[in-house]
């Protein structure tokens, strides 16, 4: 969890999360390792986030337009690491297994839209020397974060043979939010589509889900899935 970072409606930030007695943190793994095993449900007040409106005003522009605001979510620090460790869990096998393709280069370490590129410059260069076509289709999937259901990312995800799809499911059908204007906020707003801003969980089942609708990979779908299936039942996610 990042430092000097607004908190949610626990009022606890990461700074005094991680700087809290050792007797504190220990209490909290025990607690966390409860919930990750199945054996304890989050409530519906620890996963609530609060959504505030950051101004974001250029020269000229009106402060009374909602358009120039940026909604932001701001969760439990508690509810952060839960995220945290499930998504680190998940980028363990999806890179342990090779679920991901090779080409996939947003939000994996050690890669980077620059290595995309110098991947095209040399392969424009190779096309070049060798006086051939070089043809390149290019994909951009509007809203692509916010477009992808629920329901398809546990089918798409138990299909990969990732554990703990109960979990993941359970965290995000118990998941709220709250539009905080000024001192009133609304009504509780559930998801069945995309996440909030600002959740550390909601990069990887997307992953899988924009992979899921590249007919390129089709083929590869039915080689590389049948054997991670074998190879992620041995695993868990439920463990610290």
């Amino acid at each position: 969890m990042a430092n000097r970072k607004a908190s949610g409606d626990d009022k606890m930030s990461a700074d005094l999360f991680k700087k809290a007695p050792e007797a504190f943190r220990k209490r909290a793994w025990i607690l966390i390792n409860i919930i990750l095993a199945g054996h304890y449900v989050c409530s519906e007040e620890l996963l609530e986030a609060r959504v505030v409106l950051l101004c974001n005003l250029k020269d000229h522009d009106n402060p009374t337009l909602l358009a120039n605001y940026r909604p932001i979510a701001l969760c439990n620090s508690f509810y952060q690491l839960i995220k945290i460790i499930i998504t680190s869990r998940i980028r363990g096998l999806t890179e342990k297994y090779a679920v991901l393709e090779s080409s996939q280069h947003g939000f994996r370490g050690s890669r980077s839209v620059q290595l995309v590129i110098q991947k095209k410059h040399w392969l424009l260069k190779q096309a070049m020397k060798q006086d051939t076509k070089l043809i390149r289709v290019d994909f951009d999937f509007k809203n692509a974060f916010n477009s992808a259901g629920h329901s398809s990312l546990w089918k798409i995800l138990e299909g990969f043979g990732v554990p703990d799809v109960s979990l993941l499911s359970s965290i995000y059908e118990h998941s709220t939010m709250r539009i905080q204007v000024g001192s009133k906020s609304s009504a509780a707003i559930q998801l069945d589509t995309g996440t909030v801003q600002g959740s550390t969980v909601e990069v990887r089942p997307k992953d899988r889900w924009r992979r899921q609708q590249n007919p390129a990979n089709e083929r590869l779908q039915g080689c590389r899935s049948s054997s991670t299936r074998q190879s992620c039942k041995k695993l868990k996610i439920s463990k610290i």
